[in-house]
């Protein structure tokens, strides 16, 4: 089985598609996602979802069940049950932990690949104990397909930084004090930012191996990611999607046409 992990992990460092909202599980959206996989399974291209988790049935798992080789799931939650359930609600106003966390069991279940993302800021960072308690009740600790990690939340305006904001430097050693990060048996297998991810990497490259300067901040930068959204518009950025003004080229039921000299 930890072949199998390592193997889909390998995968991942390959061309992939990656379906992110908005929403993208949206019940309207089953028929476009059904085409997306059928298709990623004919060229063999593995397919990460990004989703809020709220909006899985039966039909949903179907699908998944079908196609789960090549799937992985990222689902975001935004701390304890508590803090969430009044950060992430629905309509009537009730919120979503509960059902959330059925769904992560329904995945892990299957058999797919699932990374459950926390977000955390000064609000939620002395709370984040608990959710080890949830993983180790509903038995996700041991299972090898669930990686969770932890993201800072981040604020991309100018001006003042609001007062929940926290650099990474004092989430990390919040979590290596508590020892939910860093040990081998820390809950929390990776903190997820650029700053994390060029410290990570550069202490975990052996010692004979030059040390990689940072030449791309972000995935715009990097060469090798392009978005696809609902207008035709074709961008390198995610952030940026839905302003032409960052657009590389746009796409049609003719094909698609990126503007070579905008990204060069």
């Amino acid at each position: 089985m930890k072949e199998n992990s390592a193997n889909f992990k390998k995968e991942l460092l390959s061309p992939r598609i990656s379906l992110f909202g908005g929403e993208p599980l949206l019940k309207s959206n089953y028929g476009i996602v059904e085409k997306i996989l059928e298709f990623a399974e004919q060229i063999c291209i593995p397919v990460a979802i990004v989703t809020n988790g709220t909006t899985l049935d039966d039909d949903w798992f179907k699908l998944f069940e079908k196609y789960k080789k090549f799937m992985l799931f990222q689902i975001t939650i935004d701390g304890n049950k508590a803090i969430h359930d009044i950060r992430r609600i629905r309509a009537d106003g009730s919120g979503t932990f509960e059902k959330i966390c059925d769904n992560v069991e329904k995945i892990l279940k299957i058999g797919m690949h699932l990374h459950l993302r926390i977000n955390i800021d000064n609000e939620n960072i002395n709370n984040i104990s608990e959710l080890k308690d949830v993983f180790d009740k509903r038995g996700w600790s041991k299972n090898e397909f669930f990686t969770p990690y932890a993201s800072p939340v981040r604020c991309f305006k100018s001006g003042d930084m609001p007062e929940n904001i926290l650099t990474d430097s004092e989430i990390l050693d919040t979590f290596m004090t508590n020892g939910w990060y860093g040990k081998d048996d820390s809950f929390l297998k990776s903190l997820v930012s650029p700053v994390f991810g060029v410290v990570t990497r550069f202490f975990e490259m052996p010692k004979n191996r030059i040390k990689p300067w940072k030449k791309t901040y972000c995935e715009g930068t990097f060469g090798g990611n392009y978005c696809f959204t609902p207008d035709g518009t074709v961008t390198t950025c995610l952030t940026c999607v839905g302003n032409e003004d960052y657009g590389i080229g746009k796409f049609d039921e003719d094909g698609v046409k990126i503007d070579k000299n905008i990204i060069r």
